[in-house]
């Protein structure tokens, strides 16, 4: 496992070329010298050779910055879920109580860039800039992430590639260089040209048509192989990931929506399975084991089939078998995730395992106390033809249900007839409807008046899109309390409060008090204008300037319904572009003109 790709060392990041900008390209083409720069050691950074940069288990936790939009969130879940589905690997959501050290999708002035392996000290970047968004791309920074370097950075790579250093970019020949093998383990597989972590041919290239790095070793009369390419994992990567986190050869990630799971016929010797399932957010798994037939030990210590209710052998146990047996009642996690470990010993020999069928299941009831999220099915790929879900969401008395949505992606139509989703201000059906939502716009902030909320998603047998994600919150109204600490105006908000001001008033950078302001620019057909803290007297020291502006074609009528001025004849202390005025109110109308 060696692996990296088109990068700059800084600050223990990996810089990918595609982030950078093009003055920041043609900086680094600018001749200069070459003592001038100074790549870090890359002895300090994380390299697949160490055991400490290997994430414990599997188990990736992350976290994505708000900044984001809901196309990127997708396109980060369906980048994780891509290696998920090849691999052991399993990137959840960071609960803060559990996951000290996760990564953060976020953007750096790195552009793209990402540590190698695990840091191990908290939080870690992977930066995915403006010019990175790509589905490629973005699972080549999760394979540094997992672990990887470049592929020709490998010890054995001068068997394989020729790197052409005179047409290397002046300052980016380090990103070249050959890495030992105390930073680097292959794992014993041969060089993959076709790697996800493998630089193109012209990475840091002084020209489009220069090369910098080329394949030497693919024999005669065959064509060269092409190399850099960002559509998937190759054989080897995922042959690469299940050696370094030691994934079972036996079993694999299940992401359909239903599946049938059958164990290996026995060779009369133990084996180790695991199959992972894998939901959305807002579906649960029901699992029917249909036949069992194993070695039965004492408590099922030898021979067992164990069902979890999460991710990892830590989750929650909802069922250990063994024996012989041909039905059970339905097993149901709580959850998006489930795990399914088969373990035979000689003992089982003779035995004919187990048949089990598993559904993943939308709608159901929800608490909400600490928030989650609700996501279609199958997102962020698209939802399944004629679906139905039903989601009865209650919070703890006195609070409300809060929706906001991350992203949204439904078939349209004038009336939402097809697919859509709607929310209700109750579980009853007959419950007031707050919205019907569909197309591609997001839907408003949404609460309950009480602390239920019903949200039903609908598709038809025709078109299918990516569907939504949405967060979940209890809502609790801040302004109801008496030391919410605004002057004048407090609003509620999901999850909070702010503070605002009376017309003629604006907030103070505390965000809590307010303090006298006036002037800007007003578009509205009508309207009306106060000179500042009116009715009451105007404070000292104020300028203000208002613009209005109609559209082409009108002209604006000013009336003036009051006006209470100091000055004198001439106004000279007192100076309005339109008039000299102090203590006014007067109302705007726009008139078509002829």
């Amino acid at each position: 496992m060696d692996k990296i790709r088109k990068e700059v060392f800084l600050e223990g990041l990996q810089v990918e070329e595609e982030g950078l900008s093009p003055v920041q390209r043609k900086r680094l083409l600018r001749p200069r010298p070459r003592t001038t720069v100074k790549p870090l050691s890359r002895k300090r950074r994380a390299a697949t050779a160490r055991k400490d940069r290997v994430w414990e288990y599997g188990v990736i936790p992350y976290e994505i910055d708000g900044n984001f939009s809901g196309a990127h969130k997708a396109l980060f879940k369906q980048a994780m879920r891509h290696w998920e589905n090849f691999t052991c690997v399993k990137f959840v959501e960071r609960v803060p109580s559990e996951h000290p050290n996760f990564i953060v999708f976020t953007e750096r002035p790195c552009g793209c860039c990402s540590f190698v392996g695990k840091r191990g000290n908290g939080p870690q970047a992977i930066s995915i800039g403006k010019n990175c968004d790509k589905f490629g791309i973005v699972v080549h920074e999760l394979g540094h992430v997992v672990g990887f370097w470049h592929e020709h950075t490998r010890p054995d790579r001068d068997n394989h590639v020729l790197i052409v250093r005179d047409n290397i970019m002046t300052g980016q020949e380090y990103n070249f260089n050959k890495l030992t093998e105390e930073e680097v383990n292959s794992l014993g597989l041969p060089y993959d040209y076709d790697s996800i972590m493998h630089y193109a041919r012209n990475t840091f290239s002084k020209g489009t048509y220069l090369d910098t790095i080329q394949p030497t070793d693919y024999g005669k009369n065959k064509r060269r192989p092409e190399i850099g390419q960002r559509l998937r994992l190759s054989e080897g990567d995922i042959a690469q990931t299940n050696l370094l986190y030691k994934c079972q050869r036996c079993g694999r990630t299940h992401q359909e929506n239903s599946a049938t799971i059958t164990s290996p016929i026995s060779r009369h010797e133990s084996e180790r399975c695991e199959w992972r399932i894998m939901a959305t957010h807002g579906e649960r798994i029901v699992l029917n084991i249909t036949d069992l037939d194993l070695y039965k030990s004492e408590n099922c210590r030898s021979d067992y089939l164990e069902v979890r209710d999460g991710y990892w052998h830590k989750s929650p146990l909802l069922g250990k078998f063994c024996g012989s047996k041909r039905s059970y009642e339905p097993i149901i996690s709580t959850g998006s995730r489930m795990l399914l470990t088969y373990i035979t010993s000689m003992k089982g020999a003779g035995h004919k395992g187990f048949v089990a069928h598993y559904e993943a299941v939308c709608g159901g009831n929800i608490f909400v106390d600490e928030g989650g999220h609700l996501e279609s099915p199958n997102y962020p790929e698209d939802y399944q033809h004629n679906k139905e879900c039903i989601w009865k969401l209650t919070a703890p008395r006195d609070y409300q249900v809060a929706v906001k949505f991350h992203s949204f992606e439904v078939e349209k139509h004038d009336n939402c007839f097809y697919d859509y989703v709607e929310i209700l201000d109750g579980h009853d059906p007959d419950s007031k409807v707050i919205g019907k939502y569909c197309g591609y716009k997001l839907p408003p902030d949404v609460h309950s008046t009480g602390n239920q909320l019903l949200i039903k998603f609908v598709s038809d047998g025709s078109v299918q899109k990516a569907g939504f994600s949405a967060a979940y919150m209890k809502e609790y109204d801040e302004c109801s309390l008496t030391d919410h600490g605004c002057e004048q105006q407090c609003v509620n908000t999901l999850g909070g409060y702010e503070c605002a001001c009376r017309i003629g008033f604006e907030l103070h950078s505390d965000n809590k008090h307010c303090e006298d302001a006036c002037g800007g620019t007003l578009e509205a057909p009508n309207g009306a204008l106060t000179s500042p803290s009116f009715p009451d007297l105007y404070p000292g020291d104020k300028t203000c300037v208002w613009e209005i502006i109609a559209p082409p074609q009108y002209r604006i009528t000013l009336n003036f319904t009051h006006f209470d001025l100091e000055g004198n004849n001439v106004c000279s202390q007192y100076k309005f572009k339109l008039n000299y005025l102090q203590n006014f109110i007067y109302e705007i109308l726009l008139d078509s003109s002829d």
